[in-house]
C-alpha cells in the first residue's frame, strides 16, 4: 500500500522526507556480527591466561634448583628424588624455553588480533589468521618434539622415580610411566582447538564483509 500524506502536515513537509526521482534509498547500515567483539575479547582473555602461565614456566625455571632443593629436604623424601626430577628439568631445558618463546610470539599476536577486533578493523581479522595459522604450526613442532624427544625422557624419569619409591605392583610402573608421558600428548591436541575455530569464523563471509574496507 502506497504511504499517504496525512492531512495534518503540509505537502512540502512530506515532499521533504522523500529522496529526489531517481536518486537511490540510502543504503541501510550493516549489522555487526557478534563473533568479532566475542573473538576479540576471548583473545584477550587467552592472551592473559597466557601471560600468567608464562611467568609461571619462567619463575619455575629460573629457581629449579633452590625448588629441587627445597623438595629434597622436606621430610620424609626420598634422599635421590630431587635429583631425578633435578636431571629432568635440565634435560629438557633447551624444550621447555623454545615453548615460552613460542608462546610470547603467540601472545603478542593474540593481544594485537583482539585489540583491533574490538575496534571493528579488518587487520584484527587477518592478524587473527595469522594467529590461527602460526599457532597450529608451533603445536604441531611443539608435538613432533614431545614424540622424540619429551616422552622418552618423561617415561625414564617415572620409572626412576618409583623405582626409587620402593616396592610397587607388577606393571605398575609401566603404566604410569606410560601415563605421564602420553598426557602430555593429549593436553598439547587439545590446544589445537581454538586456532582452529579462529581460523574457521574469522574466514566467515558475514564477517569478512563487514570488516572489508575498515
Amino acid at each position: 500500500m502506497t504511504e499517504q500524506p496525512s492531512p495534518y502536515s503540509s505537502p512540502q513537509s512530506y515532499m521533504s522526507n522523500q529522496p529526489p526521482a531517481g536518486m537511490p534509498m540510502a543504503p541501510q547500515m550493516a549489522r555487526e556480527p557478534g563473533t568479532i567483539k566475542t573473538f576479540g575479547v576471548m583473545h584477550l582473555v587467552i592472551g592473559g591466561i597466557g601471560i600468567l602461565s608464562t611467568l609461571y614456566q619462567v619463575g619455575a625455571l629460573v629457581f629449579a634448583d633452590k625448588l629441587m632443593s627445597a623438595i629434597g629436604s622436606m621430610p620424609g623424601q626420598q634422599p635421590g628424588m630431587a635429583d631425578i626430577q633435578a636431571s629432568y628439568m635440565r634435560e629438557l631445558n633447551v624444550f621447555s624455553w623454545g615453548g615460552i618463546v613460542f608462546s610470547l610470539i603467540l601472545i603478542v599476536m593474540l593481544f594485537m588480533a583482539g585489540l583491533a577486533l574490538l575496534k571493528a578493523k579488518d587487520r584484527g581479522r587477518i592478524l587473527s589468521i595469522r594467529y590461527a595459522w602460526t599457532s597450529i604450526v608451533m603445536k604441531v613442532i611443539t608435538l613432533i618434539c614431545s614424540i622424540i624427544w619429551v616422552v622418552p625422557i618423561t617415561k625414564r624419569m617415572t620409572e626412576q622415580i618409583y623405582q626409587e619409591a620402593g616396592a610397587m605392583p607388577a606393571g605398575f610402573t609401566s603404566i604410569m610411566s606410560n601415563v605421564a608421558a602420553y598426557g602430555g600428548l593429549i593436553s598439547i591436541c587439545f590446544t589445537f582447538v581454538y586456532p582452529i575455530v579462529v581460523l574457521v569464523m574469522m574466514r566467515d563471509v558475514k564477517v569478512k564483509n563487514y570488516l572489508a574496507g575498515r
